[in-house]
């Protein structure tokens, strides 16, 4: 679902292979690839709503392993890396890239985003309103 009311967060994170071996040490160790260099991260799968399902990890010998939205979200900054709608772009030595990740918001992309809820609130928007836009077939009732 596109949201009107959210604030366009576009953000770039690079990953060096320093930084790649500290957050994927323990992946590539399991598919005896420790020592080696990543020569690729490629997105396997996205969600209906774009974000990463499954990304894969290549290496200098041609191993390769799979990391889930869930293992990814765990291992990286997420200061750094703000959400797992991002594409994949190489630069630098093809044997031993950096990875540039851009990417458009900020979170999990489930419930509902607090820029969003404040612009419809500024708009007028009463409270009920807010909540059935995000959470559809709930009732509000008074306990």
């Amino acid at each position: 679902m596109t949201d009107p009311y959210a604030k366009p967060i576009t953000w770039e994170a690079t990953l060096s292979q320093a930084y790649l071996r500290e957050i994927f040490g323990k992946t590539l160790e399991k598919v005896g690839a420790f020592s080696e260099t990543v020569t690729d991260l490629i997105v396997e799968s996205r969600y209906p709503s774009g974000r990463l399902q499954t990304l894969a990890i290549v290496t200098s010998t041609g191993k390769r392993t799979s990391v889930s939205t869930a293992t990814f979200e765990a291992l990286v900054d997420t200061g750094y890396v703000k959400s797992t709608n991002f594409t994949v772009e190489k630069s630098g030595a093809a044997n031993a890239p950096t990875f540039v990740l851009r990417g458009v918001g900020w979170g999990h992309g489930v419930g509902m985003p607090q820029w969003s809820a404040y612009n419809m609130a500024q708009a007028g928007q009463t409270f009920e309103q807010i909540l059935k836009y995000f959470y559809t077939g709930v009732t509000i009732a008074n306990s």
